[in-house]
């Protein structure tokens, strides 16, 4: 598990798990963390969350049971801003676009 020593320290994994509530439309956005200083870095770009599903309680017999609804997990995943930097060096003026 990332901990704040980890970031501290310089390491920061490709992937990373954030315990943290998301939203639809937050994706593309980045995730900034600070240090013991105070200091704002970005860690890496946020690409989606974690959905459960949970069952419908109507407090009858109606609906319990057999309808679901979506929650947020809690789960946000995130590109780390190594890998992002890596794909910009590695293609700094974009990809090429096919023509049709």
């Amino acid at each position: 598990m990332l901990g704040m020593e980890d970031l501290k320290h310089g390491y920061l994994p490709d992937r990373v798990v954030l315990d943290a509530i998301n939203n639809p439309g937050f994706s593309g956005g980045p995730f900034v963390w600070s240090n013991e200083m105070g200091v704002q870095k970005i860690g890496g770009i946020i690409t989606g969350y974690h959905e459960e599903q949970r069952p419908v309680d109507d407090g009858t017999v109606g609906l319990s049971g057999r309808s679901y609804y979506s929650i947020n997990s809690g789960f946000t995943f995130a590109t780390s801003a190594n890998v992002v930097r890596r794909l910009i060096e590695s293609q700094p003026f974009g990809f090429a676009i096919p023509r049709l």
